[in-house]
């Protein structure tokens, strides 16, 4: 059995196996090998960073000033780079859920902590001065129809005045 057919192209995540004859094997460097899994940049179609990924780089940002740490002490705890560490912060590098789990170990945080339940309460507010302001407005408009339907009253009846025969 052949691991590559004559005139084909060979697969890029399977190399051959010499210990196994001709079976393949895959290949180490697929997916970064046996260590963490590639990360993928985490921007949306404009160029800018996810609002799950900003929230959640936020907070880790924000626990790790609290825990007095730099991003390189964060990232030797953590066993990466201060890059990688400062591209989460900044919403910019999907985080795998192993990466996650490292960055909350060497931040004493569970994942509760980090999930962003705030944002729905920031989202309720929006909600709420959305409301309110909407609320203003039908007000103001109705006091506008109500200043409107006079003038209109009184432009008929200025009208109506000029048509009477004298």
């Amino acid at each position: 059995m052949s691991v590559h057919r004559p005139g084909s192209r060979p697969c890029p995540w399977v190399s051959p196996d010499p210990a196994a004859g001709s079976m393949p094997a895959v290949a180490p460097r697929v997916a970064g090998g046996l260590g963490m899994a590639r990360q993928s940049k985490a921007v949306s179609r404009r160029g800018e960073p996810d609002q799950f990924l900003r929230g959640l780089g936020s907070r880790i940002r924000e626990a790790r000033k609290q825990a007095g740490l730099t991003g390189p002490e964060l990232a030797e705890k953590v066993g990466t780079t201060r890059t990688w560490i400062y591209s989460v912060e900044e919403g910019r590098q999907n985080v795998t859920i192993q990466g996650l789990r490292r960055l909350l170990r060497a931040l004493g945080l569970e994942l509760q902590e980090v999930l962003p339940a705030g944002d729905l309460a920031k989202d309720l507010a929006k909600v709420r001065r959305v409301h309110q302001a909407s609320a203003a407005l039908i007000l103001l408009l109705g006091s506008l129809l109500e200043d409107l339907q006079e003038l209109h009253a009184a432009t008929a009846a200025m009208l109506g005045q000029d048509d009477e025969p004298k």
